[in-house]
């Protein structure tokens, strides 16, 4: 069978299959280059903290680190960061 792809209004990409004239969509993703998209990692973390706090119980440690606050367990586990609510303007 002979397929043929094509672009429709350069959004969308299908293929046609020219024997039964059927075509059908492609989902296409892509990975966007734009430097303000693309995963960072920083160097130098603690220079960003700004307070740590221990948790009464001491299992526990709260961080605060370029406006974000992060929930951590003292040994091992999962760090949690503590959403934002969206305010109404």
């Amino acid at each position: 069978m002979l397929r043929v792809s094509f672009a429709v209004l350069c959004a969308i990409l299908a293929f046609a299959a020219l024997a039964t004239g059927a075509d059908r969509e492609l989902a296409v993703t892509l990975a966007s280059d734009l430097d303000q998209l693309r995963e960072k990692w920083v160097e130098k973390p603690l220079e960003y903290l700004t307070a740590a706090h221990l948790s009464p119980a001491g299992d526990r440690v709260a961080l605060t680190a370029r406006g974000q606050v992060f929930v951590a367990p003292v040994k091992q586990g999962r760090v949690v960061a503590a959403g934002r609510s969206s305010c109404p303007s």
